[in-house]
């Protein structure tokens, strides 16, 4: 008889992996905070697809999610954890959609991170009288495709001396980063670029001191949006946000 599958699953993403390896550092650091016991794919982990599905490539696509999900299903888990957005819809959508039934059950951080804090296993440092006002921008994977709008800004609320104001265009009627989940930036750099200012100048405008999403390639536009522009905004991810504030 097999073991019984308890342990949670990281699936890093090659985003993540390698253009934001912070996001899994901070990620680990809540994860082991919280005392959870998890385990990642290390080199067996391949590209969720989501890209290579968006520029046309459907056969590549197909095999990437039966690789995923072979070697997914083959570790001791029914929960596998993503933090970010496409590889979270590829797992939770996608491959089901494309394969049949899957083995095993997909959350973002986002919606990890709302279950600890309601929990109790997190704590953070408390900041006296300071405050920190920032903004969220709702990445086009979680929100139109998944429907995850609240637990976000929720997680935020939740932490002592964050004060949320929003966007004018936020949840379903949420702009663009200009990403297009990588194809977009690709085809059309200068197109991409200015729909990334045009973002990062809706959030300056709120008077926030922080740009936060959860999305590593909404990041990594808003980023450089944010610099080209000298908008003087800082752009941030949910989990390295509250791992800077844990106790």
């Amino acid at each position: 008889m097999p073991p019984p599958r308890d342990e949670l699953l990281y699936f890093v993403g090659c985003t993540t992996s390698y253009r934001n390896d912070e996001i899994a550092k901070a990620t680990v650091q809540i994860l082991e905070k919280a005392k959870i016991s998890f385990s990642i794919l290390g080199l067996e982990e391949k590209c969720c697809g989501v890209p290579l599905a968006s520029a046309g490539f459907d056969g590549t696509f197909e095999s990437l999610a039966r690789h995923n999900t072979g070697v997914i299903e083959g570790r001791r888990t029914n929960l596998v954890l993503t933090t970010c957005p496409s590889c979270c819809r590829a797992l939770r959508i996608d491959y089901p959609r494309l394969l049949g039934k899957v083995n095993f059950r997909t959350v973002h951080i986002s919606e990890l991170l709302l279950d600890l804090m309601n929990d109790g296993r997190l704590k953070f440092i408390h900041p006296g009288n300071n405050r920190t006002i920032v903004t969220y921008h709702d990445p086009c994977h979680l929100g139109l495709h998944m429907g995850i709008y609240d637990q976000p800004r929720r997680v935020l609320k939740g932490i002592p001396g964050i004060v949320l104001v929003e966007m004018d265009r936020i949840r379903e009627r949420s702009y663009c980063c200009g990403s297009g989940s990588g194809p977009l930036r690709a085809a059309f750099p200068e197109l991409a670029m200015s729909m990334s200012e045009e973002r990062v100048k809706e959030a300056k405008a709120t008077g926030a001191e922080i740009l936060v999403t959860s999305c590593p390639d909404c990041l990594f536009n808003l980023e450089q949006a944010s610099k080209r522009i000298r908008s003087g905004l800082t752009v941030m991810d949910l989990c390295v946000m509250i791992a800077s504030r844990l106790a």
